[in-house]
Order: structure tokens, then C-alpha cells, then sequence
């Protein structure tokens, strides 16, 4: 039977440890490189909060937790010559809320590794598997991910970038022990016109097992509508 969990990103650990970095031998796609190496936090100022909306939706509130809307805000704190940020990173509010997480010398946005670690974490929670082969298949999925171009409706206007889309499961070795959610995926879309570069990251989880519950997560930057 599926027990509820509480996800923890332990984020400061898994950002300054690089727990989604992909290997450096590795190729660079252009997926890879937009998420990992690219400076989303480069114009962003000192003093800025990007401000994110969080929604979990659930099929099985009894055996996933009732689904809830949150925030999840980066502020930016601090800024220095080298061009790297501090950041505090505050996920969700009042008794969901975790301790904020103070984090030096960053260039990219950790709202990534929040998004990641919460797959993981849900992934385990659903099909049983181990936490550590889980995080290593999605973080190299992510090298040979889908990109194709798309239009973000934000702040009253309109502003170009991309969809990345991966399924890090469909035909893995060890799919048949994964209770049929080997088909879940990950659609991440970005824009370097856009502070933070992330304009909504959202996961799927869905098993054609009977009786197998449905979960969804989204998180969308404030300010952002359609995206086509």
C-alpha cells in the first residue's frame, strides 16, 4: 500500500553538492545546457524576489495527502563582483512552510533542484524504487531531452523560449518493478528574457495498474499565462 511522505529538497546539500549536476564528460545538449549550465539568476538583482506558484493535484487524497496550492519565492539577497548571488530559497507557507535556505555563490536558479528532488521523491513514494538509481536516470534523461519552441503570454506581453520534455523511464530495464509509473514525465519551460529563466516546471505521474493514483505537481512564475 502507498504511504504518504513528507518530500524534503534538502536543497542547500543537493545544490552546493551538485546532486543534478550531469557528469562533465558528459555532452552538452542543448536541454542540459539550459538547465545546468546556463546563468538564469545573471539579471537578476539584488533585492529581487521571483515569486513561483505551486499546485499538487491528486486523484487519491486517502492515500497521497489532499492536494493544495503553495508558494515558493527565491529572493535575492545579495550580488558580487564575480557575478554570483545569494539567495534564499522559501518553499511554501505557515505549516508547510521549511526553513528558508541561505545559499552563497549561486549563477543558476535552485528552483530546479526543488522541482527535481520533489520528482524523485514522488516517484519513490509511488513505485517503490530506489532514490539514488531514480535521481541518476532522470538527470541523464534530462541530456538527451525533447526541446521545440514556444510562446509564453508574460506581464501583458509575449516572449519566446522553450519546452523541455522527457519520459527518463519509458523502456528502462527496470520499468515492470515500477508499478506502472515508468511513463511519468517532466516538462520544464524556459526563457532567458524571463528573470530566473524557469517559467513553469510541472510532473506526471500515472500507472494503467487498477486502482493506481494519479498525481501532479506544477509550479508557474508569477506573471505568466499561456504557453502554445
Amino acid at each position: 500500500m502507498l504511504r504518504i511522505v513528507c518530500c524534503s529538497a534538502a536543497l542547500a546539500v543537493a545544490v552546493m553538492t551538485g546532486a543534478f549536476n550531469l557528469d562533465a564528460r558528459a555532452a552538452k545538449s542543448s536541454a542540459t545546457s539550459a538547465l545546468f549550465d546556463a546563468p538564469h539568476l545573471s539579471q537578476v538583482s539584488k533585492g529581487t524576489t521571483l515569486a513561483y506558484h505551486f499546485v499538487r493535484e491528486v486523484s487519491e487524497p486517502k492515500l497521497l495527502g489532499e492536494p493544495f496550492k503553495d508558494d515558493i519565492k527565491v529572493d535575492v539577497v545579495n550580488e558580487t563582483p564575480d557575478g554570483t548571488r545569494t539567495v534564499v530559497v522559501k518553499v511554501f507557507t505557515g505549516e508547510r512552510g521549511r526553513p528558508p535556505q541561505n545559499i552563497t555563490g549561486m549563477t543558476g536558479n535552485p528552483l530546479l533542484v526543488v522541482f527535481l528532488d520533489r520528482a524523485v521523491n514522488n516517484l519513490a513514494m509511488l513505485s517503490g524504487g530506489n532514490r539514488p538509481y531514480l535521481k541518476q536516470k532522470i538527470k541523464m534523461s534530462l541530456n538527451g531531452a525533447k526541446v521545440e519552441p514556444v510562446e509564453i503570454a508574460y506581464n501583458g506581453g509575449s516572449v519566446m523560449g522553450n519546452r523541455i520534455e522527457v519520459k527518463p523511464f519509458v523502456g528502462d530495464a527496470n520499468a515492470l518493478k515500477m508499478m506502472g509509473y515508468d511513463g511519468m514525465s517532466l516538462q520544464i519551460v524556459v526563457a532567458d528574457k524571463i528573470p530566473g529563466h524557469f517559467v513553469s516546471l510541472a510532473s506526471h505521474y500515472e500507472s494503467p495498474m487498477k486502482g493506481s493514483p494519479k498525481l501532479e505537481e506544477t509550479i508557474k512564475l508569477d506573471g505568466v499565462g499561456e504557453i502554445k
